[in-house]
């Protein structure tokens, strides 16, 4: 007659469970109609509506101001930034001081998908604009993840 461990019986469900449990920290880090890029445990994924990670996070439906996330059958509303999981810690306080150039430009050096990238900074911009070309030399398809706009600029209005 065979033995029964309850003890080791509970143990062994336990851990085979351990790997269906959902990511234990998750940022949203980008965001555009339909799709939205998160960094689950770690990995980034791109996520279009309905596609659900490898890790068990399924993506509802995104803006390009929030995603709806559903983790563990549980759905919640995320914004850029946005972290399910993990510790908070109150972000440090930066200052940045920029100065003119000679032609009285505010430009800083930055870097796109690891492609250096000089910006000019608008303080009243709300939004990041970039040629075609430029889009191209950063691995950026603008066509697939974009959405064609306008933006007002000192010689008038521009499709971009």
């Amino acid at each position: 007659m065979r033995k029964f461990y309850p003890r080791a019986s509970l143990l062994m469900v336990l851990l085979s469970l351990a790997g269906a449990q959902a990511a234990t920290k998750v940022t949203v880090v980008g965001l555009f109609k339909d799709t939205a890029i998160v960094v689950i445990d770690g990995t980034r994924r791109l996520l279009r509506s309905g596609d659900t990670s490898p890790e068990g996070v399924k993506l509802i439906s995104a803006t390009s101001g929030e995603a709806v996330l559903e983790i563990d059958g549980e759905q919640k509303h995320y914004g850029l930034g946005g972290q399910i999981g993990g510790s908070y810690a109150r972000p440090e306080q930066a200052k940045v001081r920029i100065w003119p150039t000679p032609d009285r430009m505010y430009v800083v050096l930055g870097s796109i998908n690891g492609f250096p990238v000089k910006f000019i900074v608008d303080t009243g911009a709300t939004l990041v604009s970039l040629s075609g070309r430029e889009a191209k030399r950063l691995g950026i398809d603008y066509r697939v993840v974009g959405t064609p706009g306008q933006s007002s600029t000192a010689s008038g209005v521009e499709k971009i």
